[in-house]
């Protein structure tokens, strides 16, 4: 099952054809590689990190991953997790051939990794955020993919790499957790075939899932119960819903950032609501802000205006200061974000 799938690739522009194309070869002549993904990370870039990792060592080259942050405990099923991160690069070299970002539209959301930049002959950044800033020497950014993780499947499928489970595994789950386990808009019929291309190759969906989307902590409960209770509906038809996470209900549920991941959601499914935005408080003053849409409002519009940028349906953006200066401001741009206006 380990031919390469009779899948047809994205559709693409020249520009972006060539693009994919000059990744291919930059991948195929690179001997040493490493990988990053941006901090906080989630599904799509620790996945798409593990399919890259054991193709890429597959085809005999030298592969770390740098990290900056470690991997939250959900995604700590992932085959190799405990390699996806600084800590565990203490034989880096001075030099490597190629550094390869993923799902990361931002450079500074590198972190610390991005300090290590220069080791690199070149960097790739390849991504699927439409407000992409184009950090790499080489861009390979498919706004159309569901994830990068579909990106990454079409780069090792023409490279011709080995895909055995354990790359599978990282794909799938890169896939089913930025589509909402296959029913975000952002699902096709193209991404039931890859998907299905991955359970062939012996992937179970329901250990991910469970993993992934059915298990919690009591804390996280806790958490939860404490997010929907102060959840605040704001507009006409009480169309935007807003909810703030501050540090001391960490403190309180003992619960991280970590625990947050897919709270919005929840938010999102009031029935009148059309926007959700979810504020946690990562230490004293630094907010995290994360956006999410239900059908017509572009949220990664309002993230922009923010410094910060995603998707239309999903976005997101980091803010230093009480949250009581840019809490109004906000609530405005997501009441006219849904009427339209940006």
């Amino acid at each position: 099952m380990n031919a390469v799938a009779k899948i047809l690739p994205l559709p693409a522009c020249p520009d972006t054809r060539a693009a994919f194309d000059a990744v291919v070869e930059r991948l195929r002549r690179a001997k040493t590689l490493m990988l990053a993904t941006h901090v906080g990370p989630d599904g799509d870039g620790l996945g798409s990190e593990i399919g890259l990792l054991h193709a890429l060592e597959a085809m005999g080259k030298k592969v770390w991953v740098v990290n900056a942050e470690p991997v939250p405990a959900m995604y700590r099923f992932l085959p190799d997790w405990q390699r996806l991160g600084i800590q565990g690069c203490g034989d880096l070299p001075d030099q490597v051939d190629v550094m390869v970002v993923v799902d990361c539209g931002d450079s500074d959301r590198l972190g610390d990794a991005w300090h290590l930049r220069d080791r690199a002959s070149s960097v790739v950044n390849i991504d699927h955020h439409v407000t992409n800033e184009r950090f790499g020497d080489l861009n390979l950014v498919l706004p159309e993919a569901c994830a990068v993780g579909e990106i990454v499947y079409d780069l090792l499928q023409a490279l011709r790499a080995p895909l055995k489970r354990e790359s599978a595994l990282g794909l799938y789950t890169s896939i089913t957790t930025d589509t909402g386990s296959f029913k975000y808009t952002n699902t096709t019929a193209r991404t039931f075939r890859i998907a299905a291309h991955l359970v062939d190759l012996g992937v179970e969906p329901w250990p991910v899932a469970l993993e992934v989307f059915e298990t919690a902590s009591q804390g996280k409960m806790a958490l939860t119960g404490d997010v929907l209770a102060h959840t605040r509906l704001v507009g006409a038809t009480q169309q935007v819903a807003m909810a703030l996470i501050p540090f001391d209900m960490f403190v309180k549920t003992g619960t991280t950032k970590d625990d947050v991941e897919g709270l919005i959601d929840l938010m999102r499914r009031i029935d009148t609501v059309e926007v959700a935005a979810l504020a946690r408080e990562e230490e004293p003053g630094r907010w995290k802000v994360s956006l999410r849409a239900k059908r017509r409002a572009d949220v990664s519009k309002v993230a922009e205006n923010f410094d910060g940028g995603g998707h239309p349906f999903a976005a997101g953006f980091n803010i230093v200061g009480n949250a009581e200066r840019w809490l109004e401001k906000l609530e405005q741009a997501l009441v006219e974000a849904t009427q339209g206006g940006h």
